[in-house]
């Protein structure tokens, strides 16, 4: 087996590549327990389990919507290059992105091996390890100059089911699990991240729950914009 086939036998497993490059849009919602981070770096507590919407479309268009106990908690790419957050604990926040970052904002539409080929990354099998009691493929990929990242694949399923990060002052981990398939693509249901950072020294943990998904919904353009940039007498949400 080979670093290669195993990303193959994965991609076939949630629908082919194919399927996923003609995706065009994803409609999520479902719940969120614990530490989420915002696209500009707020790292925002729910103690309790809160509903979330999460949209996403080509090209570049992200949208995630957490009502919590203080209010609603949105953020945003606008497929424009904005990257924008508001929140009644943080106000609103935005920042402009250097060069594309589609790939960051339709990271749902599109599986992690898709953006190491895209991007020629380097990408060796490291042998097998069990995670969470099963049998896994390891991965490392290097991107650039980066540090490299470490992703274990299911041996029995192929799925896609852990993922290592770290680079200066942190580390992340990530699970997946509960697959299931929506209109011919294969999602994760339920996907458990932990937060460690040496720099202030903390550690933290989010699970997100997802209850429904459903692609190729028609999704407005308009609610992408940063609220600042809408048209006068548009002040809220309409999709909600």
């Amino acid at each position: 087996m080979t670093a290669d086939q195993i990303v193959d036998n994965y991609l076939t497993a949630i629908g082919g590549q194919a399927a996923w490059l003609n995706t065009r849009s994803v409609f999520m919602l479902g719940k969120k327990k614990g530490t989420e981070e915002t696209w500009v770096r707020t790292k925002v507590e729910f103690p309790v389990e809160v509903p979330f919407k999460l949209y996403v479309k080509r090209p570049g268009k992200f949208l995630s919507v957490i009502d919590s106990p203080h209010g609603q908690f949105t953020s945003a790419c606008d497929g424009n290059g904005t990257l924008w957050f508001d929140s009644p604990a943080f106000g609103f926040q935005s920042q402009k992105t250097k060069g594309d970052n589609t790939n960051f904002c339709e990271a749902i539409l599109q599986p992690l091996p898709l953006l190491w080929r895209a991007r020629n990354w380097k990408v060796e099998l490291k042998g097998k390890k069990r995670v969470n009691g099963k049998e896994a493929w390891v991965l490392r990929v290097t991107p650039g100059k980066e540090d490299p990242e470490t992703h274990y694949f299911d041996v029995a399923s192929q799925m896609h089911v852990k993922a290592e990060l770290s680079g200066f002052g942190y580390y992340q981990t990530w699970e997946y699990s509960d697959f299931r398939a929506v209109s011919g693509l294969t999602f994760p249901f339920k996907v458990f991240a932990r937060f460690t950072a040496t720099e202030p020294l903390f550690e933290k943990e989010g699970t997100t729950l997802v209850e429904q998904i459903r692609v190729n919904q028609a999704l407005d353009d308009q609610w992408f914009i940063p609220p600042n940039q809408k048209p006068a007498g548009q002040t809220s949400l309409t999709h909600r």
